[in-house]
């Protein structure tokens, strides 16, 4: 009967209907569109609880990707170290991925601190520290090149320091024999001129 027929299609509406919305919801998602979401007033029953669980999963999403971009902007454009990721109820690999986010900030921040402390170290003209961080490629490099740069800091000040000790010396030397002269000289009998000159040399 015509009316048998009519409910058939409307119940085959109310059943593609919001198969047909769940599966635009995922497309945008896997085309990194979160912006998607079902509303959940115009579904009841089962397709309730479906509609619940793919907004809950595009709200997690949502707060992973806003956590993940804040903490790298923080570091990449603020110079802000220390940044988490932090996503309640994230599992599986949503967790592994903020855990993994939050390892390349911790270890990131505790080598750029670690060559801090050293750096002011040294321009406080303190060379007995190295950089002691366990690193490869690029912050590996730096490390190197700064440990280096300390090493040969060190040596120029060592140097400096014996040419000062010497210079010192080679110059005491000469002098305290022209004091000596100076003294003896002032024992002597002269014009109230050349005594003059003689006392400007012994108080220089």
């Amino acid at each position: 009967c015509k009316e048998c027929l009519e409910k058939i299609k409307n119940g085959y509406i109310d059943i593609v209907k919001p198969t047909t919305v769940i599966v635009v919801v995922i497309e945008a998602v896997t085309k990194c569109d979160l912006s998607q979401k079902i509303l959940l007033e115009s579904h009841h029953g089962e397709f309730y609880r479906t509609a619940e669980v793919v907004n809950g999963f595009v709200d997690q999403l949502n707060a992973l990707a806003s956590e993940v971009t804040r903490v790298a902007c923080e570091f990449g454009t603020q110079g802000k170290l220390g940044g988490q990721v932090v996503v309640k109820g994230v599992r599986g690999t949503w967790k592994n991925l903020a855990d993994n986010v939050n390892a390349m900030s911790t270890n990131l921040t505790s080598e750029l601190r670690t060559i801090t402390e050293v750096v002011e170290a040294v321009i406080k003209g303190d060379f007995t520290r190295n950089v002691a961080i366990e690193a490869g490629s690029e912050v590996g490099t730096l490390r190197n090149n700064i440990n280096k740069m300390i090493s040969n800091l060190e040596s120029a000040s060592r140097i400096k320091s014996q040419f000062m000790a010497n210079m010192s010396h080679e110059i005491r030397t000469p002098m305290n024999g022209i004091i000596g002269m100076t003294e003896l000289t002032m024992d002597t009998e002269l014009k109230p001129e050349q005594r003059e000159y003689l006392e400007m040399v012994l108080s220089s």
